[in-house]
């Protein structure tokens, strides 16, 4: 017979050769779970709005301050680096790093007692506030602990609160009394009496200061602007946005005074150095003086020539040249005394007149070293892990510093060497003239010498002296700190988020599953697999009984079977009557009796006198599915020649049109029966006085009783199951089907959770 799919109802599915992965097919097999696609996004939802509740906030916090780059304008130097006094110049990549050490930041924790944290109860959990606490906690003595030790809290009234002990219960204190616990002793003071309205119950947290600064260190961000200014920006993030803004404040205003406070320290050191060279020096030119003058009223002076005045005058410029020389190396050894003095933690000596960048930046770093150190000393026991990581440093810097003076006192003494040989041929000259000229203008040379070098240092130390009491921050603040606004939680994205995860997690997993999976779930797999034509799709029934069709009914399935029935008619386009059509499966239980008793009723509905033979022979159902008399003659008795063919024919109790044939007693030798003469002349009498018979065949897979039946057949429909047939039965069916095993074989997909997509019932009123 002839394959009329092209002329087949809406209900057919032709198949269509398969490229690859199909995203409308795949998004239109996942919204078909849509109720625990819904469920899943509103459980999403449902816990991002939970989140949203209990999230802690975060504030971006944002300031810019304009830092004095003094190596990109060496003209506007200070007066100190002017002076050569202190040669540090100011570089901002140092001077951010300065911003983020952790001594300045642990100094800000300090001056705003933030190792202090208050809480107070709101609802289920506590919360962090800042600036509206109650009391203050005071550590008169700290203890050791490992874990931050907590405070736990009821106010009472103003004059005493009640305290949380270990064990659960409470006890009552009065406010200022000292409190000894495990991890140190405290005080609480009342600051703040009135709290109408608010929770009474507080908790405080008390934090390693140090653990602290390392936390601030890496949450603030220090950058330059752009790298053709100075102005560097300071941002951090907090839970409150009030604490974030003075934490930033305040960290200028230290880096500011610590910034003044180093070069304050640096005149110090620089005019404690003029004054010890300027007393040395005002006694030796007044020795000088006094040889001058007792060498002139002794001695009646000549004329000096005017060669030996500039001789003479060469002389006093190459000592002065030989006296600022001498004057460095004083400097240098000083420096290389220090560093070369084991444990020598004491104020570094000045670098007056040096001018090297690489020496004034490990001075620095030197003394920032020390001063974290003598910092550490004042409250941390030498056994501290600090100690060993600053000490290293220290050591290190030491090392650098002392190659560094060994490399300026090696070119110092070889120009000191190559002055000393000026004036030896300068004193060669000299020798010439008269002996009391030359006494004289030994004498002069000597007197002019300590009185020049006497100027200068007296004119640097004033110069020094006006710095000293003059010194200013050279930063400016460009932006005060102020708040971005809340940057987290961030409620769109957060949403998105949970959308994404409430749709995407259940839709992923309906993907891997249908993937994954070795058993049919959607007629996609089926185009896939097979050219064999999709006749219908049938619904999934939750109901165990067996006989859906109803001509009453409004059910999705009764349109079903009727667009069965319908496409049945189109592939059976011959005039003849006694159409045969075969209905089987590969295994039990994928539906094929429900097809063969439903599709019967459908063509009896509507008026086509139609038959249905129970053909499983081993597993009959048929007497207790239409509730027949169990001893009335079936197949096999006619088969054996026990009964006629009118007898085994029985009337269908609901239906007028439809008759049906029971499998009779269970035969032990089926296949022996089905090809005994008798079937061959049963089907021709069916032929002959029925318009449609269907056979309801046993399963392919488990006996070869189909293939003995398919000599009567018209048309063959071959049952799938959605979730139970597996995968490799596609192969199984194209195999008989490419060797014609089966007459014009179509497939029905049974069991269907999908078909409330495509024909839409639902907008006609079927349910």
């Amino acid at each position: 017979m002839q394959n009329s799919t092209n002329l087949l109802g809406s209900n057919t599915v032709v198949h269509q050769k398969s490229k690859g992965f199909d995203i409308k097919h795949t998004l239109v097999e996942v919204f078909t779970h849509w109720r625990i696609l819904s469920i899943t996004l509103l459980l999403a939802l449902a816990g991002a709005f939970l989140y949203l509740q209990v999230a802690k906030p975060a504030y971006e916090i944002n300031a810019t301050i304009l830092i004095k780059d003094e190596t990109r304008n060496p003209n506007q130097q200070s007066v100190l680096h002017e002076l050569d006094l202190t040669q540090s110049l100011k570089i901002v990549e140092n001077e951010i790093e300065i911003i983020r050490s952790k001594q300045l930041i642990g100094q800000v924790i300090n001056d705003m007692q933030l190792w202090v944290v208050y809480q107070q109860k709101k609802g289920l959990w506590y919360k962090d506030i800042y600036k509206t606490n109650p009391v203050k906690f005071t550590l008169i003595k700290a203890g050791h602990y490992k874990v931050a030790p907590e405070v736990e809290l009821s106010l009472k009234d103003k004059d005493s609160f009640y305290l949380k002990l270990p064990g659960g219960e409470k006890k009552e204190y009065a406010y200022n009394s000292a409190i000894t616990s495990s991890w140190g002793t405290w005080k609480l003071a009342l600051i703040r009496n009135s709290y109408p309205d608010e929770s009474k119950d507080f908790r405080i947290k008390i934090l390693d200061q140090g653990a602290l600064a390392l936390q601030y260190r890496k949450a603030i961000d220090v950058n330059l602007v752009n790298k053709l200014t100075s102005a560097v920006s300071l941002t951090i993030k907090d839970q409150i946005e009030q604490r974030g803004i003075d934490f930033l404040d305040h960290l200028i205003v230290v880096y500011n005074t610590a910034s003044m406070n180093y070069k304050q320290r640096e005149a110090q050191k620089a005019l404690q150095f003029l004054d010890d060279r300027l007393a040395l020096l005002s006694g030796q030119l007044t020795e000088a003086e006094k040889n001058l003058e007792g060498f002139k009223s002794s001695q009646a002076m000549p004329d000096i020539s005017s060669v030996t005045k500039v001789d003479l005058e060469n002389q006093q410029t190459n000592d002065n040249r030989l006296n600022e020389v001498d004057v460095q190396l004083s400097v240098i050894n000083g420096i290389e005394r220090y560093v070369k003095t084991p444990g020598n933690h004491g104020k570094l000596p000045a670098t007056l007149g040096i001018v090297d960048p690489g020496l004034n930046s490990l001075i620095e770093k030197l003394s920032d070293l020390q001063l974290e150190h003598d910092k550490l000393s004042a409250t941390t026991p030498e056994t501290n892990p600090d100690f060993e990581i600053i000490n290293k440093q220290i050591a290190t810097t030491r090392g650098a510093l002392r190659d560094n003076v060994s490399n300026i006192k090696s070119s110092l003494l070889n120009q000191r060497a190559n002055l000393e040989s000026r004036n030896a041929r300068f004193e060669s000259s000299i020798k010439n003239i008269p002996v009391q000229e030359r006494q004289f203008v030994s004498i002069k040379r000597q007197q002019s010498t300590k009185e020049n070098l006497y100027i200068y240092l007296l004119q640097k130390r004033e110069e020094v002296s006006v710095n000293y009491a003059s010194t200013l921050a050279n930063d400016r603040v460009i932006d005060q700190a102020y708040s971005e606004g809340k940057t987290w939680p961030n409620v769109p994205f957060i949403i998105g988020i949970a959308i994404m995860l409430g749709l995407g997690l259940p839709a992923a997993f309906f993907v891997a599953k249908n993937i994954l999976s070795n058993n049919i779930l959607t007629t996609h797999e089926i185009y896939a697999a097979t050219p064999i034509p999709i006749l219908s799709e049938l619904s999934f029934q939750k109901s165990k009984q067996l006989i859906g069709f109803n001509s009453e009914s409004t059910f999705a399935i009764n349109e079903q079977f009727k667009s069965l029935r319908t496409n049945l008619y189109y592939l059976q386009t011959n005039n003849k009557s006694g159409k045969v059509t075969l209905v089987t499966s590969s295994v039990p239980g994928e539906g094929k009796s429900f097809v063969s008793v439903n599709l019967s009723s459908a063509l009896a509905f509507s008026g086509k006198k139609t038959i249905i033979l129970e053909m499983d022979l081993r597993k009959p159902k048929f007497v207790d599915l239409f509730k027949l008399p169990s001893t009335h003659p079936g197949v096999t008795t006619y088969l054996n020649g026990n009964c006629s063919q009118e007898e085994i024919i029985q009337s269908s109790a609901t239906l007028p049109h439809l008759s049906i044939i029971t499998c009779g007693p269970v035969s032990q030798n089926p296949p022996e029966l089905l090809e005994s003469y008798r079937l061959e002349e049963l089907m021709v009498y069916l032929k002959n006085n029925y318009e449609h018979i269907i056979i309801d065949s046993p399963p392919m897979r488990l006996v070869t009783d189909v293939l003995l039946l398919t000599r009567f057949v018209d048309v063959t429909l071959y049952v799938v199951r959605q979730s139970y047939t597996n995968k490799a039965e596609l192969d199984y069916i194209n195999t008989l089907n490419e060797q014609q095993r089966l007459p014009n074989v179509n497939i029905i997909f049974n069991g269907s959770s999908s078909t409330n997509y495509g024909y839409g019932y639902k907008k006609y009123g079927y349910s």
